[in-house]
């Protein structure tokens, strides 16, 4: 893994370069070779005030905005995500206001000490968890023992200025067995820097789906708003806010501060953030590449809008897991969409955990865009209607080509291989489950057909267009028909079959002399996430004169 390490300090040395990355960023983006998060990284585990750091800037800075990569090894995790969040920590001054919301942590981890030391130098500290009831033994026992020791040094009144709670499964989202998949902190100060947002896709945990696995993280600061505007969902999350139908996305819509766009979920309108923004980009106004990194993926309006860019001219990779999308799926991402599928995270092996997805060239109207988005938001069914979760837009060059960078990195990993042979999730509601236990019944979606059936048959031959859902899914459509007058039961006859029934479904009917009853059907199968799709409707085509 050396060539990895040393491509780490290479990207960071050219962001420094480009003047994306602020100095004191450097320290903590260098994984440490020993693969453990080193405890004197934030200090022992103390309450007592320690020296402040630097005073706060005469000027605010210029909005900036930094990534955090790793690069584990089989065996060798890499802290260098969390150990930048607590090298920001330690940076913050007596009179900082500190925010911060995980789905898991363990208790002993250097995050957990730095965010008590914060509290120790006179700074504010809040923090939500998940409570981890949906998780398995080991880890709901780790994320209830670290909301005890942070309880125990912040207290746990959501009226003080500090504290530590655990929300019952999701804050804001009241669907059942939903979860609070956030992965974010904010900081009013770390050192030089002002209105810092550290964004996230790692859990706090040495291993898994925490410094074991291929993340990354996207630091802003010098951005008020959009720092207000975590702050103001941190506070939504420790008020555990109802929301109308359960739609956060309706409260908060995603807007845009600068370079950066935050979404939030759950989003229960039926619409989908990602394949809606996706909508804007356009293939043939310049050159375009799309790359997704998938750790979780179910979603097919997302998958049929990969599908709709790379026929229209994009190059589009994906890269997936091979427990966690299905062979179906994965099949169904079609040529000339390149995939390459990552194996499961294990003391063994090193897998993918990041979310995110880059753009470059043509999107909502311009020619040479540079877009990133990365969060805690998988592309599954649950990550959209269900679950707390956050997802950063930021439209910014440099940070995309340090993204890009890290995407080709891992993409020529040798244990990465291309296809989709080794796509060996056993189910769709499997996935789901998996995504949101490091279990959850799946909410499934209904399926839609553009095009209604026709209100009559006028003519021997009736195109019926037709020939999948809007989610993707091959319909069946199937005639029956009878002779009226005849008393016989409607069934399949040959006076009214359907021609082409893959590529034009067509209905062709004959005995024009003779009065008919017909009933057209259309069905589609269902799937982990989707619902079986039938309708119907019945003609009486008379007879011709």
């Amino acid at each position: 893994m050396e060539w990895m390490r040393s491509l780490t300090v290479a990207l960071i040395a050219l962001i420094l370069g480009a003047g994306v990355l602020p100095a004191v960023a450097e320290s903590g983006t260098s994984p440490d070779p020993s693969g453990s998060p080193s405890p004197t990284v934030s200090g022992s585990p103390s309450v007592s005030p320690s020296a402040s750091p630097s005073p706060t800037p005469s000027a605010t800075p210029n909005p900036q905005v930094y990534p955090v990569f790793n690069y584990p090894g089989p065996g060798l995790p890499d802290p260098s995500l969390n150990s930048e969040l607590v090298r920001l920590l330690d940076l913050t001054p007596a009179d900082a206001t500190i925010t911060a919301s995980f789905f898991v942590i363990q208790p002993n981890y250097p995050v957990v000490d730095a965010l008590i030391n914060a509290h120790g130098r006179g700074a504010g500290v809040r923090v939500v968890l998940d409570s981890g009831d949906g998780q398995s033994p080991s880890t709901n026992e780790a994320v209830d023992a670290s909301y005890a020791r942070l309880a125990a040094a912040l207290g746990n009144d959501p009226a003080a200025p500090s504290f530590a709670m655990q929300c019952g499964l999701a804050c804001i989202s009241k669907a059942d067995k939903s979860i609070n998949h956030n992965k974010f902190v904010t900081m009013s100060q770390a050192g030089d820097l002002q209105d810092v947002v550290f964004q996230s896709t790692a859990n706090v945990r040495s291993d898994g789906s925490g410094d074991a696995a291929w993340n990354a993280a996207v630091v802003t600061s010098g951005n008020p708003e959009v720092m207000a505007q975590y702050e103001s969902y941190f506070n939504d999350l420790a008020a555990r806010r109802s929301v109308p139908g359960n739609n956060y996305h309706a409260v908060r819509p995603p807007m845009t501060y600068g370079a950066s766009t935050p979404y939030y979920f759950p989003r229960t309108d039926g619409g989908d953030s990602l394949s809606q923004a996706l909508m804007a980009v356009d293939c043939a106004a310049a050159p375009t590449s799309v790359d997704v990194m998938a750790a979780f993926f179910t979603r097919p309006k997302v998958r049929n809008r990969l599908n709709d860019m790379a026929a229209g001219g994009c190059t589009v990779r994906v890269i997936a897991r091979t427990d966690t999308i299905t062979r179906e799926f994965c099949d169904t991402l079609r040529a000339p969409i390149q995939v390459k599928i990552a194996d499961k995270p294990s003391t063994t092996k090193v897998g993918i955990h990041g979310k995110y997805l880059t753009i470059a060239g043509g999107f909502e109207g311009e020619t040479d865009r540079r877009v990133v988005w990365m969060g805690s938001h998988n592309l599954t069914r649950n990550a959209l209607v269900r679950n707390d979760e956050t997802f950063l837009l930021t439209d910014d060059a440099s940070l995309h080509s340090a993204f890009t960078t890290n995407f080709d990195a891992i993409w020529s990993y040798p244990s990465l291989t291309p296809g989709c042979d080794r796509a060996g999730a056993p189910s769709e509601q499997a996935i789901e489950e998996e995504a949101n236990t490091e279990v959850t019944p799946l909410i499934k979606e209904k399926q839609r057909v553009k095009r209604k059936l026709p209100k009559r048959l006028k003519k021997r031959r009736t195109a019926l267009k037709s020939t999948r859902t809007v989610e993707g899914t091959r319909l069946r459509t199937i005639a029956k028909c009878k002779v009226v007058g005849t008393g016989k039961k409607m069934k399949k006859r040959k006076i009214c079959v359907i021609r082409k029934p893959k590529t034009n479904p067509t209905l062709v009917l004959s005995k024009p002399k003779r009065t008919l009853k017909v009933r057209i059907t259309q069905k589609a199968k269902g799937s982990a996430t989707l619902l079986r799709f039938e309708r119907s409707k019945k003609y009486i085509r008379k007879a011709k004169k």
